[in-house]
C-alpha cells in the first residue's frame, strides 16, 4: 500500500511546479500590521491610488445606505456593543441588574459605594447603555410606523425587551421582575 502513495507522489511530484508565492520582507513588521499600526511606507510602492471626490454611483449608494439602514440604530447599537464586556463584568460583580423597563440599574455593592470614582464610572457606563437602549427602542418603533413614539409605547416596548434579557441573564445576575423586586437568576 506504502509503494503506491509513493508512485503517485513521484507522479504528482514530476507533474506539477510548485511556485511560493511573491513575499516582501518588511523587518519587525507584517504589512498588516504595519497597515493596523497606520505605517503605509512599507505598502506604498504597491498601493493604488483612490480618489476623494464623490461620484454619482456613490451618491447614490450613499441614499440607499439611508434607506436600508438606522443611523441612530447603529451608532447605538456600537455603544452597546463597545460597553458589553464591562457590562457583563459589573453584572458578575453584582453591580449592575437588567430592570424591568428594559433599561440597565446601578445596584449598590459595598466596594463601589465606599469608592466615588469606581461608582462614577459604572453610573456613566449604565447612563451610556440606558441613553443607547433607549434610542434603539424610539427608532425601532418609529422604522415600525409609529411615526412619534409616546413614553408609553417606549416603555411597553421596553418591558418586553426586559422580557428577553431575563430569559438571557446568566445564573447569578441581579433582574427585576415585573412588580419590582430584585433577585439573582437561579
Amino acid at each position: 500500500m506504502r509503494s503506491g502513495y509513493l508512485i503517485i507522489i513521484i507522479l504528482l511530484a514530476s507533474c506539477s511546479t510548485i511556485v511560493p508565492p511573491k513575499m516582501y520582507i518588511t523587518g519587525e513588521k507584517t504589512l498588516t500590521e504595519s497597515q493596523v499600526v497606520g505605517d503605509y511606507k512599507e505598502i506604498e510602492k504597491d498601493a493604488w491610488a483612490i480618489s476623494s471626490v464623490e461620484t454619482h454611483v456613490q451618491r447614490e449608494a450613499s441614499k440607499n445606505r439611508s434607506a436600508i439602514g438606522d443611523e441612530e440604530i447603529f451608532k447605538a447599537m456600537k455603544i452597546r456593543e463597545y460597553h458589553a464586556d464591562v457590562i457583563r463584568e459589573y453584572k458578575s460583580e453584582g453591580v449592575i441588574g437588567e430592570a424591568n423597563n428594559g433599561l440597565v440599574a446601578y445596584r449598590p455593592v459595598e466596594e463601589y459605594e465606599t469608592d466615588t470614582d469606581l461608582r462614577r464610572i459604572v453610573r456613566l457606563v449604565v447612563e451610556e447603555e440606558n441613553s443607547a437602549r433607549t434610542t434603539i427602542f424610539r427608532r425601532t418603533l418609529v422604522l415600525g410606523g409609529k411615526a412619534s413614539p409616546t413614553p408609553f409605547d417606549i416603555r411597553t416596548f421596553g418591558e418586553k425587551f426586559a422580557e428577553e434579557q431575563r430569559d438571557a441573564a446568566l445564573e447569578g445576575d441581579w433582574i427585576q421582575n415585573t412588580s419590582g423586586n430584585w433577585f439573582t437568576k437561579r
